[in-house]
C-alpha cells in the first residue's frame, strides 16, 4: 500500500509541477491505489466484526478510520474527474491534496488495525482487574443468596481470564515474535489459567466452608498480579512507542533571538535585498525553535500555531515587498512584522514553567478565605441565594473540568470532578428545599424534574470521567465533554434568567399578592394579610432583579429605573399598614385600594419601554423548546410526549400573542415568524422522538432547536431594537446554524461541502465578533468592558483557531466547535449581568479556587492554570471596588455591611495584579542584563574520507554527508542530515546496507532543503528499500542464533524487535515524505513527526548494528 501511494504521489508531483496533460497511465495508477485502499478498508471492517466484535470502541475506531479511507478514495476519483474536465492547475492541486489525504487516512487506519490486538488485550486486562477488585467477600457467605451473588460475580471473571490467556498465547505465536518473548507470554498465559482454576477450587471450598474466604481473596489477588504482569508484557513486546517529547525549555533567550531575527528580516528587505535568503532562513530557524519548545505543552498549542501563522505571513509579505517594493507592500510587511513581534511579546508575558509556591499558596488561601467570610453572611443566608451560589460554582467547575479534558490533564479532571459532584449535590439540595422561594413561587414540577435530571447527569459524568481517566482516547474524551455539556444544560434550565419572562411572571405574582392582601384585609384576617405582604416583598425583589438586568442592556437605563422606583415607593408606603387595614383603618384600606391602579400604571410605563408583554411569550416558547430537549435526552422516555404537547401549546400562545401586537409592522413580522417556525416545530417534535428511540443524536436535536430560536431572536430585535443584546443574540444563532452545517457536511463525508461549511462558519463567527466589538465599546463600566473584552478576545482566538485548523484534525475541530457556542453564551451573560450577579459569580470562583488549593496537596498547582481566570475574578468584583451603594441595593444589603468584603476585594485585587506581573517574563526582561547570546548555529563542513583500504565495502562519497550535531539541528532537513552522518560514521566500516540507508537519508535531507519534491520522493523510496534489505539481514542473523541460553535468546529477541520497528519506520518514511512533498510550504506538523521518526530511526539502526556485532563476533563466532 505504501509503495502504491508513494509511486502515485511521485507521479502526481512531477506532472503537477509542469502542469502537464493528464497521461493515460495516471487513472490506472490511481485506480490501483484506490482499489488497494478500498480492499484495506473492507478487510479492516471484516476484522472489526469478527475479531473485535465484543469491543465496541475498537469497532468504532476501525469503522471510523475505514470511513475516512473510503471518503479519501471517493475524493481521489472526484479529483481525477475534475482534473480531466476543468482548470488543469486547480485540478492538479486538488489531486495533490487528495493524495495527501489518502496517505494520512491509510496510515491512520493501519495504525489502528495494527494496534487493535494490543488494545483488545489491554481492555480485557483492565476489565478483569476491575472485576477482581469488585468481588465482595465481606458478607455472610453461608447464606444461599450471598453464594449465588458470589458465583454470578466469579463466572464472568473466569471467562475473561480464559480470554486473556488466549490472547497472550496468540500474541506469543504471532510471526516474528522472538523465542524469549514467546516463552514469557506463554508462561504468563499458563499462570493465568492456573490462577483461574485455583479460584474455581477455592470458591467451591468457600461454599462449603465460608471461613475459607481469605483463601479465595488470596487466589483473587494472585490472579490480579498475573493480569498486571500479562498487560505489562504485552506492552513490552509491542512495537516501540516514540520517546516522550522533551520538557519545555526555557523560552526567554529563544524568544529574544526570534524577535531579533524577525526585525532583521524586515530591515534586510528594505536595506539589503540580497541578504534576504539568509535572513529568511535565520528567522525560520529561530521561530521554529520557539514553536518546537511550545508544542509539547498542549496548553500552548494555540500560541505555537499563531506564531507559525505569523511567520508565514511575514515571509509572504517580505516576498511581495521584494517583488514589488511599493508603499502598500512595505506597509503590509511592517504590519506582518508587528504581528509576529506581538505574538513573541505575548509569549514573554507568560512563563509556562512557573508553579505556585508554598508562600503564594498560603497568601492566596488567606485572601480567598477573607473574601468568602466577608461576603457569605450577606449573600448566602437565603435559600435562593444558596441555589445561585451552587449554580455558579457548578458552571465554573464544569468549565475548568472541560479545559482539563481538552488538554488531556487527567490530574485536573480528577480533582475537578470532585468539586463538580459537590456543587451539583448542593444545587440539587437547593432545588429540593421546600423553603426556597424560587421553588415556592415557581414551577415545582420543573424543579423536581431538574433535580432528578441533575442526579442522572452527574452519575453519567462520573462514569464518563472514570472511562476518560482509564483511557483518554478520542471516544472517551467526546463522551466526557458531552456529559459535561448535558449537566450544564440541565442546570441552566431553572437557574439562567430570562429577563422579560421573569419580569412578567414576577409582576403577575406581585399583582396576585397585592389582591390577595386586599382580600385578607376585607376579611379582617390580620395574620394572612401580613403573610401576603411578605409575598409582595419577595415579588418586588425579584421584579427589581429582572429590571436591574434589563437596565444593563438598555441604552437609556433611567427609562427602566423610573417605573421600578415608582413601584418601590408604592410598596414602601404600604409597609406596616396591613395590620391596621385588617383592623378596619379606613386610611390604610384606601392606601391598598389606591395602590392597584398606581401599580398598573407603573407596569404600563415599564412595558412600553421594555416590551415585556410582547417578548415574554417568545421566551416561554424558548423554555418549552429546552424542555423538549431535556425530556428527549433524559433517562425517562415518557416525558417526551407531555413536553411536546406543552411546546405545541406555547406555539399556539405565540400565534395568539402576535395577533395582539399594536404596531402593524411588529404584527406583520410576528405573523411571518409564526409561519416560518411552524414546519420547524413539527421537525423538532419528530427529531425528539428519534432521539428517544435512539435513531438520532441529541446534538442533532439541539441544531433544530437553534433553528427554532433564530426567528424568535429576529422578532425580539424588531420589537426592541435598542436593547444592546439583540444583535449579539441574532448573530450568535447565525453562528450556531453554521455549526449545524459543518456537522452535517462532515457526517456526509464530502470534503468540498465540509470546506464550504467551514468557510460559512468562519464568516458567521467573524460577523459575530464585529457585533460583539461594537457592544463592548458601548459598555460604560470600564471593568465590565474588560469582562466583555475577555470574552471577545477568546472568540477572536477561536476564529483564528478555525482559520489555522487542519481539516483532518477532527479532535481539534470538535473542541473548537464545542467552545464557540459556550463562549458566545458567556458573553451574552456578561452583557446582561449586573454588578450583583458578577460579585456572586466572583465569590463562586473564589470558593472554587480555595477548594482547588486544598485538594492539590501532593503537587503545587500550576500558576498559569490559576491565573488564567485571575483578571476575570478581579473584574467580577467590580461592585466591591469603588462605590458599593449600587451593589448593596442589588443584593439587598446595607452598604456598611460590605465594608469588610470591599476591603478583602481590594486586597485580593492588588495581590492578583502583583501575582500576574510576577508570573510574566516581562519583569525579568526589564532588569538590566547582558545581551542574550544567540543559540550556536549548526556548522556544516565536509567529513574527511577514510582511506579506501579502511573501508573495504565500497566507498560512498563523503561530500554527501554534512558534519552537524543532532543536538544543534533544528529543522527537519538538519535533523535528517545529522542522523544520516551519524549512521554513516558507524556503518561505513561495518555494514554496507546500513550505510546505503544513511546515503539515501542524506539525499532526502538535501532534497527537503532545496524544495525538490521529486528528489524527496525518490530518496524516501530508496531509503525504505534499503531498510527492508537491512531488515532481511537482521532476520537471517536472528534465525542463525542457536538459543542455547538466556543471553542468546535475548539477543535474538532484540534483532527481531529491531527489524519489526525498522520495517514500520520504512513504511512511515515513505508515506510521511509523500505528505511532506505535497505540502512543502505548510507542513510543520509533518516536520515534527519526521523529526521524531528520523531520530528514532537513527537510534534503532545504531542499536541494531551493535547487536549484530555482538551476535556475529561473540555468539556465532563462538559457535565455530
Amino acid at each position: 500500500m505504501s509503495d502504491g501511494v508513494s509511486e502515485l504521489v511521485l507521479l502526481v508531483v512531477i506532472l503537477s509541477e509542469s502542469n502537464a496533460e493528464v497521461p493515460k497511465e495516471l487513472p490506472e495508477a490511481a485506480g490501483v491505489v484506490n482499489g488497494t485502499a478500498r480492499n484495506l478498508s473492507k478487510v479492516a471492517r471484516m476484522l472489526a466484526q469478527s475479531d473485535y466484535a465484543d469491543f465496541e470502541e475498537i469497532v468504532l475506531d476501525i469503522n471510523s478510520a475505514a470511513d475516512s479511507v473510503d471518503a479519501a478514495s471517493v475524493e481521489m476519483d472526484n479529483a481525477l474527474v475534475a482534473l480531466k474536465g476543468g482548470n488543469r492547475k486547480q485540478g492538479w492541486n486538488r489531486l495533490t491534496d487528495a493524495c495527501r489525504v489518502m496517505s494520512g487516512t491509510t496510515v491512520h487506519l493501519l495504525t489502528i488495525v495494527y494496534g487493535a490486538d494490543l488494545k483488545r488485550l489491554q481492555a480485557i486486562a483492565d476489565e478483569l482487574a476491575a472485576s477482581i477488585s469488585n468481588i465482595d467477600l465481606s458478607g455472610d457467605l453461608s447464606n444461599e443468596n450471598a453464594q449465588a451473588r458470589l458465583a454470578a460475580a466469579v463466572t464472568p471473571l473466569l471467562q475473561d481470564a480464559v480470554k486473556l490467556a488466549q490472547f497472550l498465547t496468540e500474541r506469543a505465536e504471532e510471526e516474528g515474535t522472538s523465542q524469549l518473548a514467546a516463552e514469557l507470554l506463554k508462561k504468563t498465559a499458563g499462570d493465568i489459567r492456573n490462577r483461574a482454576e485455583m479460584i474455581i477450587q477455592t470458591s467451591n471450598e468457600v461454599f462449603e466452608n465460608p471461613e475459607m474466604a481469605p483463601k479465595l481473596r488470596a487466589a483473587l489477588d494472585a490472579l490480579s498480579q498475573e493480569v498486571v504482569k500479562g498487560k505489562e508484557l504485552s506492552m513490552q513486546y509491542s512495537a516501540e512507542e516514540p520517546p516522550q517529547l522533551e520538557q519545555l525549555r526555557k523560552l526567554l533567550p529563544l524568544l529574544e533571538q526570534a524577535e531579533k531575527d524577525a526585525k532583521d528580516l524586515n530591515s534586510t528587505v528594505k536595506k539589503n535585498p540580497k541578504g534576504y535568503e539568509r535572513a529568511q532562513k535565520q528567522v525560520k530557524e529561530s521561530v521554529g525553535e520557539v514553536v518546537r519548545s511550545l508544542k509539547p505543552n498542549p496548553k500552548m498549542k494555540r500560541d505555537a500555531d499563531k506564531l507559525e501563522e505569523s511567520l508565514r505571513d511575514q515571509i509572504l509579505a517580505a516576498l511581495r515587498a521584494l517583488q514589488s517594493p511599493n508603499n502598500q507592500n512595505m506597509k503590509d510587511l511592517d504590519d506582518a512584522t508587528n504581528d509576529i513581534l506581538e505574538a513573541l511579546r505575548n509569549l514573554k508575558r507568560v512563563n509556562p514553567d512557573n508553579k505556585l509556591s508554598d508562600a503564594q499558596k498560603t497568601d492566596l488561601s488567606g485572601l480567598l478565605a477573607s473574601l468568602r467570610s466577608g461576603l457569605s453572611p450577606i449573600l448566602y443566608t437565603k435559600p435562593e441565594d444558596k441555589q445561585q451560589d451552587a449554580f455558579e460554582r457548578l458552571k465554573d467547575n464544569l468549565a475548568q473540568m472541560k479545559e482539563g479534558v481538552k488538554y488531556g490533564d487527567q490530574d485536573m479532571v480528577s480533582n475537578k470532578v470532585r468539586l463538580v459532584a459537590q456543587s451539583a449535590k448542593d444545587l440539587t439540595a437547593a432545588l429540593n428545599d421546600p423553603t426556597n422561594p424560587r421553588r415556592l413561587y415557581g414551577n415545582k414540577d420543573l424543579y423536581d424534574r431538574t433535580a432528578k435530571d441533575m442526579n442522572d447527569d452527574l452519575a453519567r459524568l462520573v462514569k464518563s470521567t472514570k472511562g476518560f481517566l482509564q483511557d483518554p482516547s478520542d471516544r472517551k474524551t467526546t463522551d466526557l465533554v458531552d456529559a459535561i455539556n448535558k449537566l450544564k444544560r440541565t442546570a441552566d434550565r431553572v437557574n439562567k434568567p430570562k429577563d422579560e419572562r421573569d419580569m412578567k411572571d414576577n409582576f403577575e405574582n406581585l399583582l396576585k399578592s397585592l389582591n390577595k392582601t386586599r382580600e385578607h384585609i376585607k376579611n379582617r384576617d390580620q395574620i394572612k394579610a401580613e403573610e401576603s405582604m411578605n409575598d409582595i416583598s419577595i415579588a418586588i425583589a425579584n421584579l427589581r432583579r429582572a429590571g436591574d438586568r434589563m437596565k444593563e442592556k438598555n441604552p437609556n437605563p433611567n427609562s427602566i429605573e423610573a417605573p421600578l422606583s415608582e413601584l418601590d415607593q408604592i410598596f414602601a408606603r404600604l409597609q406596616n399598614k396591613a395590620a391596621a387595614a385588617a383592623r378596619g383603618d379606613a386610611a390604610a384600606i384606601k392606601a391598598f385600594d389606591d395602590a392597584v391602579p398606581m401599580v398598573q400604571k407603573a407596569w404600563k410605563t415599564l412595558d412600553e419601554v421594555a416590551h415585556v408583554i410582547d417578548i415574554a411569550p417568545l421566551e416561554d416558547f424558548e423554555d418549552a423548546v429546552d424542555d423538549v430537549y431535556l425530556a428527549a435526552a433524559s433517562t425517562d422516555p415518557v416525558r417526551y410526549a407531555p413536553a411536546v404537547k406543552e411546546l405545541v401549546q406555547n406555539f399556539k400562545e405565540i400565534e395568539a400573542a402576535v395577533q395582539l401586537y399594536k404596531d402593524p409592522n411588529a404584527k406583520k413580522a410576528g405573523l411571518e415568524m409564526v409561519e416560518k417556525i411552524r414546519p420547524v416545530v413539527r421537525e423538532y417534535a419528530n427529531k425528539a422522538k428519534d432521539v428517544v428511540e435512539g435513531k438520532a443524536e441529541a446534538e442533532e436535536l439541539n441544531d433544530v432547536a437553534n433553528r427554532l430560536k433564530a426567528p424568535l431572536a429576529d422578532l425580539k430585535k424588531k420589537l426592541d431594537p435598542s436593547a444592546r443584546d439583540r444583535d449579539l443574540e441574532v448573530s450568535s444563532l447565525a453562528v450556531k446554524a453554521a455549526l449545524e452545517g459543518v456537522r452535517k457536511a462532515n457526517k456526509q463525508g464530502n470534503p468540498e461541502q465540509s470546506k464550504a461549511a467551514l468557510q460559512t462558519l468562519k464568516d458567521a463567527l467573524e460577523n459575530y465578533n464585529k457585533v460583539a466589538e461594537k457592544a463592548t465599546k458601548q459598555t460604560v463600566d470600564p471593568r465590565k468592558m474588560e469582562l466583555m473584552n475577555q470574552d471577545l478576545n477568546e472568540l477572536v482566538e477561536l476564529s483564528g483557531d478555525l482559520r489555522r485548523l487542519n481539516p483532518a484534525d477532527t479532535k481539534g475541530l470538535f473542541f473548537v466547535m464545542d467552545a464557540i457556542p459556550y463562549q458566545m453564551d458567556e458573553q451574552l451573560d456578561t452583557l446582561r449581568n449586573t454588578s450583583g450577579d458578577d460579585v456572586k459569580k466572583a465569590l463562586a470562583k473564589a470558593k472554587n479556587w480555595e477548594a482547588t488549593l486544598n485538594v492539590a496537596d501532593d503537587e503545587l498547582p500550576d500558576l498559569g492554570d490559576l491565573l488564567g481566570t485571575a483578571g476575570n475574578l478581579r473584574n467580577l468584583m467590580r461592585g466591591l471596588v469603588g462605590d458599593t451603594s449600587s451593589l448593596a441595593r442589588e443584593i439587598g444589603a446595607n452598604s456598611k455591611d460590605l465594608t469588610q468584603a470591599a476591603k478583602a476585594a481590594l486586597e485580593m485585587d492588588k495581590y492578583l495584579m502583583d501575582l500576574e506581573t510576577a508570573y510574566s517574563f516581562d519583569d525579568d526582561a526589564k532588569k538590566p542584563k547582558p545581551a542574550p547570546t544567540p543559540a550556536p548555529k549548526a556548522e556544516v563542513k565536509a567529513v574527511v574520507a577514510p582511506p579506501p583500504s579502511a573501508v573495504g565495502l565500497g566507498v560512498l562519497s563523503n561530500e554527501l554527508f554534512e558534519e552537524i550535531s543532532i543536538s544543534q539541528a533544528k529543522t527537519f532537513d538538519q535533523v535528517m542530515a545529522a542522523v544520516a552522518s551519524d549512521i554513516h560514521k558507524t556503518a561505513q566500516t561495518s555494514n554496507k546496507e546500513a550505510d546505503n540507508i544513511a546515503s539515501e537519508l542524506a539525499k532526502l535531507a538535501k532534497a527537503a532543503r532545496s524544495g525538490s519534491k521529486q528528489e524527496m520522493l525518490v530518496a524516501a523510496r530508496a531509503a525504505a528499500a534499503f531498510i527492508n534489505a537491512y531488515c532481511q539481514q537482521l532476520s537471517d542473523t536472528a534465525k542463525r542464533i542457536p538459543n542455547r541460553n538466556h543471553a542468546e535468546k535475548k539477543e535474538q529477541d532484540n534483532l527481531i524487535r529491531y527489524q519489526q520497528a525498522l520495517r514500520n519506520f520504512g513504511t512511515q518514511l515513505k508515506i510521511l515524505s509523500s505528505v511532506k512533498a505535497t505540502s512543502l510550504d505548510s507542513s510543520s506538523e509533518t516536520d515534527d513527526t519526521l523529526i521524531t521518526l528520523s531520530m528514532n530511526l537513527g537510534d534503532v539502526l545504531k542499536a541494531s548494528m551493535a547487536s549484530l556485532t555482538t551476535v556475529n563476533s561473540v555468539i556465532l563466532g563462538n559457535k565455530h
